[in-house]
């Protein structure tokens, strides 16, 4: 881990080989893993044989480096108060937030450390709602696509599909005329 750099070095992975992940933004202020490194830092003095000690680890049992997660895992995922996760399922978690945020795939895998695409993609579980929110997305560029230039009222969108969107509902022809475009991608 390199500190002032703000970033850790990651010499081995699922990959076997090595990769480095930042620790602060743009700006240079701490991310979330590196607010979470610089309170572990704090956290590595421990009783040695002979006394008081401090860890050279910044993740440590008595001082010696973890070497193996699936024995200390189940015990920090527990205090957590997430008793049952896997470590590995923050990766594809992590897959996922990437993905989600817009963060080009080649980035997001220089960071998760996949080496090929199809195992990304495999990472990238596409669920129920996110499939909703494709069509919702779908809907308003095509709604906006046969609006006059002005822009879109989402609001108005919104109201006159519900209005139209009702059986045995009274529609004006301006309420059906909306009524023809929305339903289409609703």
């Amino acid at each position: 881990m390199d500190r002032e750099a703000g970033t850790v070095f990651l010499w081995t992975s699922k990959n076997k080989e090595p990769r480095t992940f930042p620790l602060r933004d743009a700006e240079g202020r701490l991310n979330e893993v590196g607010e979470l490194i610089e309170k572990r830092w704090t956290m590595r003095a421990y009783e040695a044989a002979n006394g008081p000690a401090l860890s050279r680890f910044v993740f440590h049992v008595a001082g010696h480096r973890v070497w193996n997660l699936h024995h200390v895992w189940p015990k920090a995922a527990a205090a957590a108060n997430l008793p049952g996760r896997l470590f590995h399922d923050y990766r594809r978690t992590a897959v996922r937030d990437l993905v989600r945020a817009g963060v080009p795939q080649a980035v997001a895998m220089s960071i998760t450390g996949h080496k090929t695409d199809s195992v990304f993609r495999r990472y990238n579980i596409t669920s129920d709602a996110d499939k909703v929110e494709a069509v919702a997305r779908l809907a308003l560029a095509s709604y906006r696509a046969s609006r006059p230039a002005g822009g879109v009222n989402v609001v108005e969108m919104a109201r006159g599909w519900t209005q139209v969107g009702h059986k045995g509902s009274e529609t004006s022809p301006e309420a059906s005329e909306k009524s023809r475009n929305v339903k289409l991608f609703w």
